[in-house]
Formats: C-alpha cells, structure tokens, sequence
C-alpha cells in the first residue's frame, strides 16, 4: 500500500490471475488501497465481479460512502466495450469521450489536494478468440493513450483462461509489454 505522502505518477499495470476468484481479490486490494487515500476508484467488470468486489469491500471499507460521494463508480465491461467497437471497427474518438466524461467526474470527487482516479478494468470478460488477439492489444493502447491523457492509474485484469491455447504466450507477451507492471493472482 501506498503512503500517503507520496506522489504517485501514472501507472497502467497488467494483472493475470489464475481463476475469476483471484481477479476478484485483486481488484479488492487495489480499489481498497484507493479508498483509503480518498482517491476515486472506478470498475470496470462484469456484474456478477462487480458485485462480488463490492460485497468484500465492505469488509474494508465504507464502500457505500464512497459510493454517495461519488469515489467509487462501477460499469460494466460489455456497456464499455460496446462504446469502444462499432461491428467491429474500433471508435476511439467515442470511447475517449466517455472515458473523458467518466474520469473527470470520478475525480472531482476525490478527497485529496493531488486527486487521483484509478481504474481497474475486466479485459477479457470472454475468451478471447484467435482472431480477436489483435484487437486486445489495439484496446490496451487506447486504454493506455486514455489514462496517461488523464493521469489515470491503470490495473488491467485478465483470467489466464480467457487466452487462446493458440499463441497464448506470445499474446500474453505482447500484452505485457504493453504495460508499466505486471502482477501475477
């Protein structure tokens, strides 16, 4: 966890979890370690991950105050996504708008002199077709462009099982260099 006295620049890490249950815990972790800064947290996941991360929040933190003072936002990663892809072509002017609208209002809500919004985000709510792996890689760097426009902190989560048994190493390679950090659940 972080002090808080220490300035914190933009990070956009990469988290791989072995199981939906290890992605849960550590979104919990870091979205508790957030709140308790009195910066702003937003996830992004599926509902049944929303809901099982804000149940164990509470055991943490109040949650629901962070929530009433608009620091702790939830949406839903297939609403998100469907924002990024039209059929299948990307709009990234759309979707760094909504982004824009989201982070801007998660960090008004912030406590702190330095306000700080972190988002951590379910990347692959689905298994990733083979055909689909560079698709992935063109979000990350949408997602990647997004929050250091916004001076965003970026957990990226994704469930190992959702990887093609198909150049699964090489795809999970490339997301990796994609990001700051790499965390393994």
């Amino acid at each position: 966890l972080v002090s808080e006295n220490v300035q914190i620049t933009q990070r956009h890490d990469v988290a791989l979890y072995r199981d939906d249950v290890l992605l849960v815990d550590g979104f919990v972790r870091f979205v508790e370690s957030v709140l308790k800064l009195g910066n702003s947290a937003v996830v992004i996941a599926t509902a049944s991950h929303r809901t099982a991360i804000l149940q164990k929040l509470r055991e943490f933190v109040d949650v629901d105050a962070a929530i009433e003072q608009g620091r702790y936002v939830e949406r839903d990663i297939n609403d998100t996504l469907s924002i990024f892809e039209i059929g299948n072509l990307h709009d990234a002017v759309r979707f760094r708008r909504s982004a824009a609208d989201l982070f801007e209002e998660a960090a008004k809500a912030a406590r702190r002199e330095h306000r700080r919004v972190a988002v951590c985000r379910e990347c692959a709510p689905k298994p990733i077709p083979e055909a689909n792996a560079k698709a992935v890689i063109s979000q990350e760097d949408v997602f990647e462009e997004i929050a250091k426009s916004y001076d965003v902190d970026l957990l990226c989560g994704y469930v190992l099982s959702a990887f093609p048994r198909k150049d699964r190493t090489q795809i999970i390679r490339r997301i990796c260099a994609a990001h700051s950090g790499v965390w393994e659940g």
